[in-house]
């Protein structure tokens, strides 16, 4: 067989020589053919142990010991599986925890800030029924709707900075 392998090669060299510099055809043919001789080399000499008494004892002991393998480390994923899915479930709890805490946190704020807003709202309202109240006796409608539409507008301008001093309030927790 030895003799066969050093022929084989011989050959190799000598087509490779002869090959056209560039002629990637035939490079590629005589690649092609050397791995498929080195690939039936391969399997004959598998055989050919295989078919020993020392090749079949050593198959035996390594099927023996890739079962053994194959038991010790099933034992040691399901032993780690184990331990991470426990690893999980507590790290969930815990943001579980964490997140009922800031959202807890966040409503009490809300609520506040929205009892602030409500407020300052009706404060508004009262001052502009205030102001309303004489233009309403007199039925002066002119004067009445001046000043009606600039309370309105003072109390729009209200909201909208109550608006946004909530969503400047709330940037953080969004931008999480």
């Amino acid at each position: 067989m030895i003799q066969q392998i050093k022929q084989f090669y011989l050959s190799v060299d000598t087509d490779i020589l002869t090959a056209k510099n560039g002629d990637t055809a035939q490079q590629g043919s005589i690649f092609s053919g050397v791995v498929s001789h080195a690939t039936h080399t391969i399997n004959e000499t598998a055989e050919i142990i295989r078919d020993t008494q020392n090749g079949r004892n050593y198959s035996a002991g390594l099927t023996q010991n890739t079962g053994q393998h194959a038991i010790t480390l099933k034992n040691q994923m399901d032993s780690l599986a184990e331990e991470w899915m426990t690893n999980f479930a507590k790290e969930a709890k815990v943001l579980k925890e964490v997140l009922e805490q800031d959202l807890m946190t966040l409503k009490g704020q809300l609520v506040s800030y929205a009892d602030n807003v409500k407020s300052q709202i009706q404060k508004r309202v009262e001052e502009l029924r205030a102001a309303m109240a004489p233009y309403a006796d007199s039925l002066d409608s002119e004067s009445l709707k001046a000043t009606l539409l600039q309370k309105s507008e003072d109390l729009r301008g209200s909201v909208e900075q109550s608006v946004k001093e909530l969503q400047a309030q709330l940037e953080p927790y969004t931008a999480e």
